[in-house]
């Protein structure tokens, strides 16, 4: 079922991408109008590619429900808490962008970390499963890509809100920094190790303005 709605989501956007090629053509819009739809547009990026990744944990449930692997052996609470706070993520992207609500955004990128940190637990209990018994290696490999595919789901509910909203892709910068979100430079008031600042905006800041979430 949540492959077929992979479909869906699919004609959607290329739905929502021709209004927005229309209104461009035909209205020529500037300011922040012009911003407006050039957000949507990334927006709806985001949003195929989260049902992609969707699509793409159920086609490995139904792989690894005909698997005769010790599915036990793993630690499925993790799975469960990134499934749950990937799901909070989407929706309160969605949410954020509609709403231009600056704080509901800034929930939005901070959870994103933890979604990271779980990964990561996820990934080191992986590879200690492997050192103790290298017949888990199938099982843990197949593991590995569901949790990889939710960790992307979180940084492309993340994107809707930063990169997906502004001009310059200031905000998200992919790194990690001394437990500080790492989604905005301006916000946290930290400078990014190997990240070179924006030209027209070395300190970016996510605002909601008229045009909807974006960078200064």
């Amino acid at each position: 079922q949540a492959i077929k709605f992979d479909v869906e989501v699919d004609e959607q956007e290329k739905t929502i991408e021709a209004l927005c090629m229309k209104l461009l053509l035909q209205q020529q819009p500037v300011a922040k109008d012009l911003r407006l739809i050039s957000a949507a547009l990334k927006m709806i990026t985001d949003m195929e590619r989260i049902g992609d990744h969707a699509a793409d944990i159920s086609e490995m449930t139904i792989l690894m429900a005909d698997s005769d692997y010790e599915k036990s052996a793993i630690n499925m609470e993790v799975i469960k808490e990134m499934a749950k706070e990937t799901t909070d993520m989407v929706i309160k992207s969605v949410d954020a962008f509609v709403n231009k609500d600056l704080e509901l955004a800034r929930w939005v990128i901070n959870r994103d970390d933890v979604v990271d940190d779980l990964f990561d637990s996820f990934r080191k209990e992986l590879i200690q499963k492997i050192n103790e018994n290298v017949k888990n290696g199938e099982m843990a490999t197949d593991m590995l890509m569901v949790a990889k595919y939710f960790e992307r789901i979180g940084d492309h509910a993340t994107r809707g809100i930063t990169g997906g909203h502004g001009h310059h892709g200031c905000v998200r910068t992919g790194a990690r920094r001394q437990g500080v979100p790492v989604s905005c430079r301006r916000l946290a008031g930290v400078p990014v190790p190997g990240r070179q600042a924006c030209p027209a905006h070395p300190r970016p800041l996510l605002c909601a303005g008229a045009g909807g979430l974006r960078h200064h």
